[in-house]
């Protein structure tokens, strides 16, 4: 179980630092007028297989993490992570030149992450993950509806390092 702290870091932070590497090889990337998908445009990018295989990498390790050793904790979240993982994994896989079916799995990790916040909220009875859920939805709909910011990198940043969080806790309790 020695390896479990040192993999749960990676499977957010490897993801994390391939997109930061790939934002500082790309200086046309504006983090507010960009998604962080940007960087992994097959034929628009010049980092995209540095970026698609931080979020495949990250997307397997979370998903390999909740079979291995979330599932002997907690069922619900196992099945919320495999299939958050699993979603990252095929926003890399099927990058933006996939057009819809891109935003869809993209859409669909997001509410992925919202899914496990508002699962640990009513599992656990505590209003802060709830609240987190309720102003990623919130923060979301700014997004597509007001434009505000006018892309998708903020928002996504946001999502992600407000779930890494809760994510490492709930490992810090079976480890």
């Amino acid at each position: 179980m020695k390896t479990l702290p040192v993999l749960v870091i990676l499977s957010i932070c490897l993801p994390l630092l391939m997109i930061l590497i790939s934002i500082i090889m790309s200086p046309w990337f504006n983090i507010w007028y960009n998604a962080l998908s940007d960087l992994g445009h097959a034929t628009k990018s010049n980092i995209a297989p540095i970026f698609n295989l931080g979020l495949v990498t990250g997307g397997y390790l979370i998903s390999i993490l909740g079979i291995k050793y979330m599932v002997s904790y907690d069922k619900g979240r196992t099945i919320i992570l495999n299939y958050t993982g699993f979603m990252l994994i095929l926003i890399g896989v099927y990058d933006e030149i996939y057009g819809k079916l891109h935003f869809l799995v993209s859409a669909l990790f997001f509410l992925g992450i919202i899914a496990y916040l508002l699962y640990i909220s009513a599992k656990e009875k505590t209003i802060i993950p709830g609240t987190i859920a309720v102003l990623q939805i919130i923060m979301w709909y700014l997004h597509f509806y007001s434009d505000l910011p006018p892309g998708a990198a903020i928002p996504e940043l946001i999502a992600v390092l407000s779930f890494a969080p809760f994510y490492y806790s709930d490992y810090a309790k079976i480890n």
